[in-house]
């Protein structure tokens, strides 16, 4: 069965930057005969090196629109999970709509893991749609201990926080 990761991005790439050597450098560790990974973008990005990076490590550049008003937030992000069919998925900077968007698809296919990487934590509480939604997925990794601290305050589950700094993922446990 070939495994199937998307990178949620809902991002505007302006320049080959610390996300996107992220993305590469996963890619090229996930890269075997059965692994299919897509990353996706709200446009092309703009740094050919990293657009050739992508397509080098057999991976697939998908633009797709999914950050806008809230409702359009939500179904352009379920629409991306039903077209893509992902088993996992790696979220950056979403919103809220785009986290229940998650936590519904996880409901239809509850085998989807949902991985989200956190390098910030804004309009997240222990009351918030949002955390909620973030509970129910198999692991959140926030960049620092001071978003780790933040998102326990929030109220997110310990569980299923796992600190990792961007590129120390090579030497670590495998999530």
């Amino acid at each position: 069965m070939t495994r199937k990761i998307l990178h949620h991005t809902s991002m505007r790439s302006t320049k080959y930057g610390g996300i996107e050597q992220f993305i590469v450098n996963l890619n090229q560790q996930l890269e075997d005969a059965d692994t299919q990974i897509t990353s996706q973008y709200e446009t092309k990005p703009s740094s050919e090196a990293f657009c050739n990076a992508v397509t080098d490590s057999r991976s697939e550049l998908l633009t797709q629109i999914t950050q806008s008003s809230p409702l359009r937030s939500f179904a352009s992000s379920l629409a991306l999970y039903f077209k893509t069919r992902p088993t996992l998925v790696i979220t950056h900077f979403l919103s809220s709509p785009q986290y229940m968007a998650g936590a519904v698809y996880q409901l239809i296919f509850p085998k989807t893991q949902f991985i989200s990487v956190f390098h910030l934590s804004p309009g997240l509480s222990k009351t918030s749609i949002a955390t909620r939604c973030l509970n129910r997925f198999t692991a959140i990794i926030p960049v620092s201990v001071a978003v780790e601290k933040k998102l326990l305050q929030a109220g997110l589950s310990p569980s299923i926080i796992k600190q990792r700094y961007l590129g120390v993922f090579l030497h670590s446990e495998r999530l």
